[in-house]
């Protein structure tokens, strides 16, 4: 890229946890051998999503290239935060050949595109393209348009009637200003809750879009990379319900956050989520748990009442081990002290209770064993052993009786000595045990596990 070449950004937008932070996670892993940087702008002050990403840093996208604005809405902001980003991350070296924008939640695209605007950077930057993600499952449940055909019907019979939504009105602004609708989670909408959320989609659009399904957030960069939309040069034809207004706020949609101390057990804090959610009406809840015993953090997403967490990552020696997680909701289902006292009343962890130091006391060890991270791929069948020569073994009769190729299951194979310590365990629950079929543990030679 030459410097006469205009840099091109792709704006992510997405109502609440849609799964803008795990397709970009993924385009960082597969670039498709562009250079990246990235912009998370975050509602609520917990840093979760630029956290994530940041974790993910790999040489073509590294950690400097990742920002996180933590202030609910860049374009508000234009000339305090945005352009200032925009300017330092194009001042790289190397520069990157393309740059992702997260938008929060609840942002309105294309104020944003205005921003691009700026005589600053209008001559350096375009806008390759606006991806709008959306939530088979939640569009499927009409937790956005209840009745489309009905709201359309009563419009037309009495115009002077507004139906529209706070809820709706963000999603049917990020519809109507995309290029690309990914439509997220199909495999939880199921195939006709996939197809109720395409004729949503459709209905909402202000003209016809490309929508294309993805789990988990993969996708071939080419799809929604190098579009070449310029679509700042494009804004009369992305209607939005703020078209005319002078500014726009956020005012519909609050969010708090709420600080708790280390739990005994995680199962309990999801169960406090889920309740929140249906009594509550909260949207979006994510931060981060400590769990007594787990020498991981406790990643917490949810999307009303359906809960994900996982053990990201190891607490770091200067962090006080406390959670911390933002709660969002619109304005009128924030109640902070019902929400505090629904979150605090799950039950804090006993002083010195926790996995590690039962271990320590059952061993007589003044500290934890060795600490090995075995990093092997998930397979069918996970097979333990204390004994290498009982692991060999069983690699031997295994390939043996294999007999054509893929027709024994995947087999790894793990020696328990190097799964002493509580974080090796956790960590290899995560990457390799939780995704197999059967884990056999052999007993054979080694102390009792």
């Amino acid at each position: 890229m030459t410097d006469l070449t205009k840099l091109p950004v792709t704006v992510i937008t997405g109502f609440l946890g849609s799964g803008k932070t795990t397709l970009i996670s993924q385009l960082m892993q597969a670039p498709g051998g562009r250079r990246l940087a990235v912009v998370v702008n975050e509602f609520g002050d917990v840093g979760v999503d630029g956290d994530i990403l940041k974790s993910c840093a790999i040489p073509d996208c590294p950690a400097e290239n990742i920002v996180e604005l933590a202030n609910g809405c860049i374009c508000c902001t234009v000339a305090d935060d945005f352009i200032p980003t925009i300017e330092a991350l194009m001042a790289l070296e190397p520069r990157p050949d393309h740059i992702l924008i997260e938008t929060s939640g609840l942002a309105l695209p294309k104020p944003l595109l205005r921003a691009f605007d700026w005589p600053d950077i209008r001559a350096r930057i375009t806008v390759d393209g606006v991806i709008a993600l959306a939530d088979a499952e939640a569009v499927a449940a009409g937790r956005f348009a209840p009745n489309v055909a009905a709201v359309d019907a009563q419009r037309a019979a009495d115009d002077s009637i507004d139906h529209e939504t706070p809820l709706s009105e963000v999603f049917e602004d990020q519809i109507s200003c995309a290029d690309i609708v990914v439509l997220t989670k199909p495999d939880l909408a199921g195939r006709e809750g996939v197809a109720r959320a395409r004729d949503i989609i459709a209905a909402q659009a202000s003209r016809s879009l490309p929508v294309v399904e993805v789990a988990e957030g993969a996708i071939d960069p080419r799809i929604i990379l190098g579009l070449g939309a310029a679509a700042e040069n494009d804004l009369d034809a992305r209607p939005s319900h703020h078209d005319g207004a002078p500014d726009h706020d956020h005012d519909d949609f609050e969010s708090i956050v709420v600080d708790i101390p280390e739990l005994a057990d995680a199962a309990d804090l999801v169960a406090a989520i889920e309740g929140l959610a249906r009594s509550h009406n909260i949207l979006r809840v994510k931060g981060h748990a400590s769990v007594a015993g787990k020498p991981m953090r406790l990643l917490v997403q949810a999307v009303g009442a359906r809960v994900r967490h996982q053990y990201d990552r190891p607490w770091a020696p200067h962090e006080a081990r406390r959670g911390r997680l933002v709660v969002i909701a619109e304005h009128d289902d924030i109640h902070p002290d019902q929400i505090r006292a629904a979150l605090h009343a799950v039950t804090p962890a006993r002083p010195g209770n926790g996995r590690a130091r039962r271990f320590r006391e059952s061993h007589g060890l003044e500290e934890t064993p060795p600490r090995w991270i075995l990093r092997q791929a998930p397979a069918d069948l996970v097979v333990l052993s204390f004994s290498d020569s009982d692991l060999g073994a069983f690699a031997q009769a295994w390939h043996r009786g294999g007999g054509p190729a893929g027709a024994l299951p995947s087999l790894r194979l793990a020696n328990l000595a190097a799964l002493q310590h509580p974080l090796s365990v956790d960590s290899y629950v995560e990457q390799t045990l939780s995704g197999a079929r059967g884990v056999l543990v052999r007993l054979i030679g080694g102390v009792p596990y």
